[in-house]
């Protein structure tokens, strides 16, 4: 073990905050003199070496600070009504969160701008990801993407989030949905809802499945009026809807009437 850490010099002189500023400037000159290239390979670099590199918590500040978001990259989305707008992305940052952007501009580190017209991928929920990224790279202490409290919203930031291979950065939502599903009514459009935002049938997503489950639970139990199970069948034998059926388990729907939906869900949640 190194013993250097221990040779002091007390006339040493102590770094001010205008040192420290000049060396963050110097820092910031060399990586806006690399080309792009050079650049995400100098973050890949930090994703690599970084413990837990994959999540941006696990960055200190000053490791964020140097994602610099005053480099930019335009991203073209769709709004709502199919028309292409760009959203300018802190590309350093943007590089450091999504795997699916990662392996994209790798090919294509001198682009200007990028398309990502997939319908998956919301305009309002890109945009949001933009400003959270700007703000951890400012901020001294990491805060999580701000997650809407209206359901939709929530489920179309976390399914743009999943797209882009940043679903770590949304497991609040699947959290929230699913702890408070049982604290409420379930509205029969909300199966609509989240049929619709959640991932496709190849992958089971822990939301579709615990509504499922629920709904499932309600009808056979008959906790609801004989009038809100009819409106949940007519739903869910509807085209809308087949993907709540697909992932329907009765093991856990009996489960949850003999032990509970908290026994049932809790250990998942914890595992998210």
């Amino acid at each position: 073990m190194s013993t250097a850490s221990r040779n002091t010099n007390t006339n040493r002189p102590v770094k001010g905050k205008s040192s420290q500023r000049r060396n963050a400037a110097k820092t910031s000159n060399f990586v806006d003199s690399l080309s792009p290239a050079g650049q995400i390979n100098r973050v890949l670099g930090d994703l690599e070496n970084l413990n837990g590199g994959y999540h941006l918590r696990n960055w200190s500040a000053s490791a964020r600070k140097e994602l610099y978001p005053h480099i930019t990259i335009k991203v073209e989305v769709l709004d709502p009504n199919g028309k292409e707008v760009e959203v300018s992305v802190p590309k350093l940052a943007f590089f450091a969160a999504s795997p699916a952007f990662r392996r994209h501009i790798s090919d294509y580190a001198e682009a200007k701008l990028i398309r990502c017209n997939h319908k998956d991928v919301t305009l309002e929920s890109m945009r949001a990801i933009s400003k959270w990224l700007r703000k951890i790279c400012t901020d001294k202490e990491y805060t999580d993407l701000p997650i809407p409290n209206n359901l939709q919203k929530g489920l179309e930031l976390h399914l743009t989030a999943r797209t882009l291979g940043m679903a770590q950065y949304t497991q609040q939502v699947i959290e929230r949905y699913i702890g408070g599903l049982v604290c409420r009514p379930v509205e029969v459009n909300e199966l609509v809802t989240v049929a619709e935002l959640t991932c496709k049938d190849a992958v089971v997503d822990p939301i579709l499945e615990a509504l499922a489950n629920h709904v499932a639970y309600l009808c056979r139990y008959h906790l609801v009026s004989k009038e809100q199970e009819d409106q949940y069948v007519a739903m869910l034998t509807g085209e809308k809807c087949g993907k709540l059926v697909k992932v329907m388990d009765d093991k856990k729907i009996r489960a949850v009437a003999e032990n509970g939906w908290e026994a049932v869900y809790r250990r998942p949640l914890a595992e998210i």
